[in-house]
């Protein structure tokens, strides 16, 4: 009942003349993680044309495939973190494909990070069902998180920290730093072979 009300008043007080374009190009980085520029990387590319395409196999780097893609994770979020004048950063997985055609899109993504009380501190999983409210840290997956600049720097610091996998890891930090995570599913995995290989790690 009170989740009902929450998503009808949310909807009544947003959804009139939403200014979608600037929320979305203007607030919101966007990073395509990749190895080779191969996979969902173009089909993603023609959502997000202002996106920024990051190369997992960077020789300077030495590891497993695991080990690159969570450092060139990090790097990409110390760089939005120096660079960028966005409130938001969306990194997406290479073998993601979009639940919403490309208005729908970029209305779901700007209506579900509006933030409902000016507090641009939450970290998103968009990859998961949710309702605008607050929901529990999960280490499950990292196809499409976003995190906000506001907080960012001490979760840099804290995913170094840790030796797991990347999706592990952001859940430990946001634990460890009480950072609240919300939901929102605007992307689902293709069934493409995933980069993480932990299956015993996997945190509900």
């Amino acid at each position: 009942m009170v989740v009902g009300f929450t998503f009808t008043l949310f909807s009544m007080l947003y959804e009139t003349n939403l200014n979608v374009e600037q929320l979305v190009s203007q607030r919101i980085s966007v990073v395509i993680l990749s190895k080779d520029g191969q996979r969902n990387t173009q089909a993603l590319k023609s959502h997000f044309p202002q996106a920024k395409i990051s190369l997992g196999n960077n020789a300077s780097l030495a590891g497993s495939l695991e080990d690159i893609y969570k450092e060139k994770y990090i790097q990409e979020l110390e760089y939005f973190m120096k660079h960028s004048k966005t409130m938001l950063v969306m990194l997406l997985e290479d073998d993601v494909i979009p639940v919403y055609t490309n208005k729908t899109l970029w209305y779901h993504l700007a209506i579900n990070t509006v933030p409902l009380f000016s507090n641009d501190l939450a970290n998103f999983d968009c990859s998961k069902r949710g309702l605008f409210l607050t929901t529990t840290s999960d280490g499950n997956k990292s196809l499409c998180r976003m995190f906000s600049k506001e907080n960012l720097a001490e979760q840099i610091e804290c995913l170094r920290s840790i030796p797991d996998p990347i999706d592990v890891t952001i859940h430990h930090c946001q634990e460890q730093l009480n950072i609240t995570q919300k939901r929102f599913l605007a992307f689902v995995h293709s069934g493409m072979p995933s980069v993480i290989q932990h299956h015993n790690l996997i945190i509900y």
